[in-house]
């Protein structure tokens, strides 16, 4: 629902910053459930401050276009490091522990967000391997992507039938028409659990929608080794039940703090081994920079304005044609006269 450009902000005494802008995409102008989804996102990523969520530094509108400046996160997406150490059979599922770990520090502290002193019940409904950057220098990840978050001030309803999120991340209770609530969230780490152990997904097929309502799914320790304790985090965080499942993401992330430290795992490895995997990315500075100036937000302005500059045009048009036959009467007028007057002034 949006383009994105990754751009530089300049500053005086040669100041420089990547950051990243993102607008509603062209073909959406004009279409008010999305142009409200796109800022309730902006809304949204504006009021959370944790180091593990991309941070939103301004929202504006320019002409019709809703855009925001975002954080530039130096690294590639979770989906991107798993197939990369795949490549290269560098796989260390240990790593992938220690990014989900994040993830769930981000979301918890989402879960617990507060609008005007009440609970927002913020739900992300989208946490999946693509909606998922780490930094390469520091290996702090950031959770992206609010843009199908629901919370309690939401303005607009699921319709029935309409699933939001990919489908092999969702929860069944979701599938099933309930109301989402935190715990959806951390059935979607879950799947990303299960695949960083197994670097498989565990529902897949013809028949993911029934095997996740009814929980089905080969055990992990039938694909690969892994500590029962490992497997038990798991298991839990991909119960069917809700119930049955971790309450909250801050619940599931102290089994893993629990789980790492028994690894003897440590935060400086895990840049060090993404830096491995990509050793001349050059993430510190985009490689075709889009100076970020008033160019770049006319193009969005253009994409919204467009229809109404059409609409100016036929009005110019017919201003035109209105104008030409006016002319045109008022030669013909004016030789009728003189072809009356001529043999009179003879």
């Amino acid at each position: 629902m949006a383009e994105v450009y990754r751009c530089i902000q300049h500053g005086s005494h040669g100041f420089e910053r990547p950051m990243v802008l993102k607008g509603l995409h062209s073909k959406l102008m004009g279409n008010p459930v999305f142009q409200q989804m796109f800022l309730d996102e902006a809304k949204l990523l504006a009021q959370l401050q944790h180091p593990n969520i991309v941070q939103v530094f301004e929202v504006q509108t320019c002409g019709e276009v809703p855009y925001m400046f975002m954080e530039y996160v130096h690294g590639p997406t979770l989906e991107l490091l798993q197939a990369r150490a795949q490549q290269r059979a560098r796989y260390e599922p240990e790593h992938l522990l220690q990014i989900l770990l994040q993830v769930c520090w981000g979301l918890d502290y989402a879960h617990d967000l507060r609008l005007q002193g009440a609970p927002a019940g913020l739900v992300h409904r989208d946490v999946s391997s693509n909606n998922i950057l780490i930094d390469a220098q520091t290996g702090v990840a950031k959770l992206i992507d609010f843009g199908i978050a629901r919370f309690d001030g939401d303005r607009s309803e699921t319709q029935v039938g309409l699933l939001k999120g990919k489908l092999p991340y969702i929860a069944p209770e979701l599938l099933l028409g309930a109301r989402p609530d935190r715990r959806a969230d951390v059935f979607s780490v879950g799947v990303l659990l299960y695949r960083a152990i197994t670097q498989v997904m565990p529902f897949r097929g013809k028949t993911m929608r029934e095997d996740v309502i009814a929980g089905r799914y080969p055990p992990p320790s039938s694909v690969t080794d892994l500590p029962r304790t490992l497997e038990a985090i798991i298991t839990r965080a991909l119960h069917p039940d809700p119930a049955q499942r971790y309450q909250t993401a801050a619940q599931l992330a102290g089994d893993l703090e629990v789980e790492l430290t028994r690894m003897g795992m440590e935060p400086a490895q895990l840049s060090d081994w993404i830096q491995e995997l990509f050793p001349t990315a050059g993430w510190e500075t985009p490689s075709t920079p889009a100076h970020l100036d008033s160019a770049l937000l006319q193009q969005l302005a253009r994409a919204g304005a467009e229809p109404r500059r059409r609409i100016h045009k036929r009005w110019i048009g017919l201003a035109s044609l209105v104008g030409l036959t006016a002319m045109g009467l008022g030669l013909g007028l004016g030789l009728g006269l003189l072809w009356l007057i001529a043999p009179w002034s003879a």
